[in-house]
């Protein structure tokens, strides 16, 4: 029909067919760039989905209309041949396939996920009519044994495969592989499809091309790091001078770990010990300490509280013979990836003596390396799953660690017998100690219409606090001492200094007295750089009148009763010993009921967190002014201050003997 002959509505019908295929032409241009855009930018091999993403959003916007695609990937020079598959998995399957090899990436779109098969031989490609370079394009029709096919490219049973079966679909090769395409249930591809396709085939060539050198780009930078990293778990173990660095080398070991990207929830050094006929398992494991301490993990089995982030340092022993029989990391295995059964739940509780042994860890993967003196075991629950490159990292970290153990091991000897040495100091500390404790009374003295306390906490096993009542007389005096030094330097003269004043406090005299005769006392007995901080408190028991002296100690606390409030009793002078002709003077409070006076040792005051930062005046007066207003008795209130240093200090180190004296005066 010649255009002469068309009527008006022909016309048009022609030209917006025209308009529809010139359109439709430029919408799979601007998608085909797209892909194109997507595969030149990519910066890291994980840029694959998007490139598929692309390429998914490309063949749909062009009108292609399939329910699943894939690209069929071929590499000559190995042999092999593995498919990255797009698909829309309901949540049943992701949950299912995410603790497996075969999960490469979630949600590349919105409920569609990447998942990559099996490294197949090229001849399953060959047998089975994949997409590959060397095939033409085609159509195919899946046939009887597809559910098996694909249950040998997904390692098990796919669980929707038989409604594949007899589902129409095509192949479109490129240079590295194919691409390959399942339509809509009940529809098939045709030609024009196929164009469709073929149109896209170069673009994805690029970004594979482009995947292939940035994954080598990585893997090269991957095994670099790998490399230092080794290197520096090799310096760790090399530099290991006691047993207790083994803690250095687990902390190297988990920092290096996570350098290189392997995940992982626990990582165990094993240490052969023939002697002992065990082999001994330091781990670092993930979890919080309070909840490994609440889910009944033996504290004594615990060497070291936050190793890392999270990461609790525990120790136990196992018989070696129960190691060898259930195949533990150590020396005469082969590495392996082990895949846990289902009674390794009952083995953890049994070999940590721990009850509340996580769920979930039957199927969990783990990375079993031996070294010459024992072994390293790399734990991964929560879906991690490991692979052969995993177990290639962990074998050079093991060749590392086992360099540092025969060092460890010559170390372990040497402190044996430094171990013995100890125990015998310790036996004399500890009697010393009970010298330093028995300078103070075991209880206070019972007197009507007071409440009294006191505590020492001394920082080491011996030290220079203490503190004494002596009631005579219708009066109470109140005494504490802190002798300038730490452990035996300070408890010898800690112990003389209690016998001059049992001897003193006996002849009657003033405060103003005692403290001269004291002062002049230590100055003849005490070295240059020795002397004692004292403090003194004499109580009329009838008016509830304190006289109060003080030599160097931190001043102490009067709680108000009738207003609430606390003040520091501002009385002071050098400490004895310091000036043989020092004058020491008194003050007179006067208690009312309800009052309290309380004497800290500048252990409380000074007492530092992990920051150094110190417990101060302030929170002291806070503390004890909180407690008296809550009505606390003398000894809950003492209770009270120690418990807030040690909120404070948290785990640092106690450095000075920390000595409390509560007074109260009732109605």
């Amino acid at each position: 029909m010649s255009d002469s002959e068309k009527t008006k509505d022909q016309i048009i019908a022609e030209l917006r067919q025209q308009l529809e295929d010139q359109n439709h032409r430029l919408s799979l241009q601007v998608a085909v760039q797209r892909v194109h855009v997507e595969a030149a930018t990519m910066r890291q091999s994980g840029d694959l989905g998007k490139v598929m993403l692309a390429l998914w959003n490309g063949l749909v916007e062009s009108g292609l209309r399939f329910e699943r695609g894939s690209l069929n990937i071929v590499d000559l020079e190995a042999g092999t041949w593995q498919c990255y598959l797009m698909a829309p998995l309901p949540e049943e399957l992701v949950e299912a396939y995410r603790s497996t090899p075969y999960f490469y990436q979630a949600d590349v779109a919105s409920g569609i996920h990447l998942m990559r098969s099996e490294l197949l031989p090229l001849e399953f490609s060959q047998e089975y009519g994949h997409a590959n370079p060397y095939m033409e394009p085609s159509f195919w029709v899946a046939p009887e044994n597809f559910p098996a096919q694909l249950e040998q490219m997904w390692g098990g049973p796919v669980p929707d495969s038989q409604q594949l079966v007899g589902r129409h679909g095509m192949d479109v090769p490129f240079s590295h592989g194919g691409i390959w395409c399942a339509a809509m249930e009940g529809e098939s591809f045709d030609q024009d499809d196929m164009e469709i396709a073929l149109q896209f085939s170069d673009a994805v060539d690029l970004g594979y091309t482009r995947f292939l050198d940035l994954q080598a780009a990585e893997e090269r930078n991957r095994q670099l790091l790998i490399e230092r990293a080794a290197e520096s778990l090799r310096a760790e173990a090399m530099a290991m001078h006691q047993t207790s660095d083994i803690a250095l080398l687990m902390a190297a070991l988990c920092r290096n770990l996570e350098t290189v990207g392997l995940a992982f929830d626990t990582c165990l050094i094993s240490l052969t010990d023939e002697e002992l006929d065990v082999l001994r398992l330091y781990a670092a494991m993930e979890s919080d300490y309070e909840a490994l301490i609440q889910s009944g993990f033996p504290i004594e089995r615990i060497l070291q509280k936050d190793l890392a982030d999270d990461m609790q340092l525990v120790v136990t022993d196992v018989p070696l013979p129960f190691a060898r029989e259930n195949g533990y990391a150590m020396s005469g295995f082969e590495p392996r990836i082990i895949v846990q059964p289902d009674s390794f739940r009952d083995e953890m509780k049994a070999i940590w003596s721990w009850p509340g042994a996580p769920e979930g860890l039957a199927g969990s993967y783990g990375l079993n390396v031996p070294f010459d003196y024992g072994g390293i075991y790399i734990c991964g629950l929560r879906g991690t799953v490991y692979t052969d490159p995993d177990l290639k990292l962990v074998e050079q970290f093991a060749e590392a660690v086992s360099l540092g153990y025969t060092r460890y091991f010559d170390i372990r000897t040497a402190e044996e017998a430094q171990r013995k040495l100890i125990a015998d100091l310790e036996e004399e500390l500890q009697t010393a100690h009970d010298m330093q404790m028995n300078l103070m009374p075991e209880r206070p003295p019972e007197i009507p219409g007071l409440d009294i306390a006191g505590r020492c906490l001394t920082a080491n096993h011996v030290g220079g606090d203490f503190f004494q009542f002596f009631p005579h007389n219708g009066k109470l005096a109140i005494t504490l001492a802190d002798v300038t030094g730490h452990a035996m330097e300070a408890a010898i003269p800690a112990v003389l200094f209690s016998g001059i004043l049992d001897n003193q406090m006996e002849s009657g005299a003033s405060l103003e007295q005692l403290f001269s005769r004291l002062n002049r006392s230590m100055h003849r007995n005490l070295d240059s750089r020795t002397f004692v901080c004292f403090a003194a408190a004499e109580l009329d028991l009838a008016s509830r009148a304190v006289r109060l002296a003080n030599g160097g100690c931190p001043y102490p606390y009067h709680y108000r009763s009738a207003t609430n409030d606390i003040v520091e009793l501002q009385v002071e002078a050098y400490p004895l010993g310091v000036q043989p002709n020092t004058q020491y003077a008194a003050i007179d409070v006067q208690l009312s009921p309800g009052d309290r006076l309380v004497f800290c040792s500048d252990g409380i005051i000074e007492a530092a967190d992990a920051d150094e930062e110190l417990f101060g005046f302030e929170r002291t007066g806070a503390a004890i002014q909180q407690g008296c207003r809550q009505s606390l008795s003398a000894t809950a209130l003492l209770e009270r201050i120690f418990a807030e240093v040690k909120k404070f200090t948290g785990d640092a180190p106690q450095g000075d003997d920390q000595t409390v004296v509560v007074l109260e005066v009732g109605e």
